[in-house]
C-alpha cells in the first residue's frame, strides 16, 4: 500500500542556521510531540549484503543542529526486525532477522552525526542462495518492545540487462578525419518486476589507467557519469543513451592532472556500470526533490505501513571491457583511431598517454 503524506517542509532545518534562528515563535514547538519511525532499504539481487537504515524523527528544547550531532538522537532503543521472502506461488519461504552493525564511511560534512553510523542488515549467498527474482519481500520491524511496528513489501528489480557495448565490441570514439568524434551507444533492456516502465537508470562508464612515476606502477580511475533518467518516455523494449567522443576526450583532460614525474600512463579498461531503481523509487525520488513554490508544501512519498521512507529494490550490473582481453587480445575497448587520439590527441598529448596493445607495436603511439 502506497501512501502520499502531505506536510510542511521545515525551512529553519534545510536552510542554515540564519533561518532557524529567524524563526522564533512564542509557542513551544516539543508540545504532543510525536515520534516517527523512518526507514530505508532498497533490496538487489546481485548483491549479498542487503542494509535497511532504521531511525526515527527527534525533538527537544535547543539548537536541533546540536541534537542532530548525538549519535543516538535518530535510534529507536529496541529493533527487532526480519525480511520475510513470499514465493511466486504465496508460500513462505526463508526469514532473516536483521542484525546492527556500525558503517564508518558516512560524510562527515553533512547535518547529522558522522563518520560513525548504524544500519541493519541481513546476508544472502549469492553463489548458491541468492534472492529470488520473482520473489516478493516483506520487511517487519517491532521498535521500543512493540510502541512502534512497520510493515514494508517490494519486488525485485529484474529483466535488466546491458545489450550493448558487448565484450566483442570497440569503443570509436575518434574518426579518421581531425575533429570526428563519434558517440558510442550504451543499450540496456526495460526493467520488469518492481521496476516497468516508470523504473529510473543510472548509467556511468569507469576509465581506469596505469600511472608510471618513478619506476612505481599506481592503477587509477575517474567516473563518467552519462545519464540518470526515466523510462516512462520510452516505447520500446531497450533504452539507451550514446557516450559522446569529444566529451570522452574533455573529460580525460579535465580529471587527470599533468604530472612532470608521470613518465606514462597505459588505458587498462573500462566499466559499464548500469543501475535500474524500482518505480516506488522513482517516485520516493521525484517526491524528495527541493520544492520550487514559495510555500514549500509539496508531498512526500513513502510505501511503508507505520513509518514514512523507503523500502524497495534497484538492481545493478557492471560490465568490464579490457583494454588487452585477457583471453581474446584482438578485442579491445578503444580502436586505432580512438587510442590514437588519447595519446596524441589535441586535448590529452600532454598527459602522456602509450598503448601497449600487440596490435598497435608498430604504430607512433606505442609504448617504448
Amino acid at each position: 500500500m502506497k501512501k502520499i503524506i502531505f506536510s510542511f517542509s521545515f525551512l529553519c532545518v534545510v536552510a542554515g542556521s540564519f533561518i532557524f534562528n529567524a524563526c522564533k515563535t512564542d509557542f513551544d514547538i516539543t508540545t504532543d510531540y510525536q515520534i516517527t519511525p523512518i526507514i530505508f532499504g532498497l533490496l538487489d539481487q546481485n548483491e549479498e549484503y542487503h542494509y535497511i537504515r532504521i531511525n526515527k524523527t527527534f525533538l527537544g528544547q535547543g539548537n536541533a543542529f546540536d541534537f542532530a550531532q548525538v549519535d543516538d538522537s535518530s535510534y529507536f532503543n529496541t529493533v527487532d526486525a526480519t525480511i520475510t521472502e513470499i514465493l511466486a506461488g504465496g508460500g513462505q519461504g526463508r526469514v532473516w532477522t536483521l542484525r546492527d552493525t556500525i558503517l564508518e564511511n558516512k560524510n562527515e560534512n553533512g547535518v547529522f552525526y558522522a563518520p560513525a553510523h548504524k544500519l541493519y542488515y541481513f546476508y544472502t549467498d549469492n553463489n548458491t542462495e541468492p534472492l529470488i527474482d520473482d520473489a516478493t519481500y516483506r520487511f517487519n520491524a517491532n521498535l521500543n518492545n512493540g510502541q512502534y511496528t512497520v510493515v514494508g513489501r517490494t519486488q525485485l528489480v529484474r529483466g535488466v540487462s546491458i545489450i550493448s557495448p558487448t565484450m566483442q565490441s570497440t569503443f570509436g570514439f575518434k574518426g579518421v578525419q581531425p575533429g570526428d568524434y563519434k558517440g558510442v551507444p550504451v543499450n540496456w533492456s526495460v526493467a520488469q518486476g518492481a521496476g516497468g516502465r516508470n523504473s529510473r537508470y543510472n548509467v556511468k562508464m569507469v576509465f581506469h589507467y596505469d600511472e608510471i612515476s618513478g619506476g612505481v606502477t599506481t592503477s587509477k580511475s575517474f567516473t563518467w557519469n552519462l545519464a540518470e533518467l526515466s523510462g516512462e518516455s520510452f516505447t520500446g523494449a531497450t533504452i539507451g543513451v550514446s557516450a559522446a567522443g569529444q566529451q570522452f576526450y574533455e573529460l580525460v583532460k579535465a580529471r587527470i592532472p599533468i604530472d612532470n614525474s608521470v613518465t606514462r600512463r597505459i588505458h587498462t579498461y573500462f566499466e559499464i556500470k548500469l543501475t535500474a531503481g524500482s518505480s516506488d523509487l522513482s517516485n520516493y525520488m521525484l517526491a524528495t526533490q527541493p520544492a520550487s513554490s514559495l510555500a514549500q508544501s509539496k508531498p512526500v512519498f513513502t510505501n511503508l505501513e507505520g513509518a514514512i521512507g523507503l523500502f524497495s529494490a534497484r538492481y545493478t550490473e557492471t560490465r568490464v571491457k579490457f583494454f588487452i582481453d585477457p583471453e581474446v587480445q584482438n578485442w579491445r575497448t578503444l580502436d586505432k583511431n580512438s587510442t590514437k587520439e588519447l595519446c596524441e590527441g589535441p586535448f590529452t598529448f600532454e598527459l602522456k598517454f602509450c598503448s601497449n596493445h600487440p596490435a598497435d607495436n608498430s604504430e607512433s603511439y606505442r609504448c617504448n
